[in-house]
């Protein structure tokens, strides 16, 4: 995203995927997403003004404060109404495959010492442990 143009006081043009208009004074802008969108945050950065100006006082901490500084009183309800209505067993959903690749299943490390496993060269078709595989050990025979 390109610097904002600064037409007047409030009003700017951003250059990006496309070119959006945004007025701070109206708290508007072309792209439609909401205020503050990523261009209109550009435009107030760029003019060096603060965020908080352009932030609705709803979102603010004293709001949430005042929202929640009421009583709320708890409601009466009878569970026997609740239990009486509701006699049908809930199903829980279908299980589906997801696709992809299915998850490897791991055996849990118990803290025992795993032996080793055997393995099979393919140079000398003889089988062996890994700590026995050496290079010295296959050009020898």
């Amino acid at each position: 995203m390109a610097a904002p143009i600064k037409s007047s006081e409030d009003l700017f043009e951003v250059h990006s995927i496309r070119t959006n208009i945004v007025d701070l004074g109206c708290f508007s802008c072309t792209c439609g997403e909401g205020i503050p969108c990523a261009h209109v945050m550009r435009c107030i950065i760029s003019d060096r003004r603060s965020i908080q100006d352009f932030i609705d006082p709803m979102f603010s901490v004293l709001f949430y404060r005042q929202s929640y500084s009421h009583n709320i009183p708890p409601v009466d309800v009878d569970i026997g109404d609740f239990t009486a209505a509701h006699e049908e067993v809930v199903i829980p959903p279908e299980v589906r495959n997801q696709p992809g690749r299915p998850k490897t299943n791991r055996i849990p490390n118990s803290g025992l010492v795993q032996q080793k496993r055997r393995f099979r060269s393919k140079i000398c078709m003889t089988s062996a442990e890994w700590s026995e595989m050496t290079t010295k050990n296959l050009f020898d025979s």
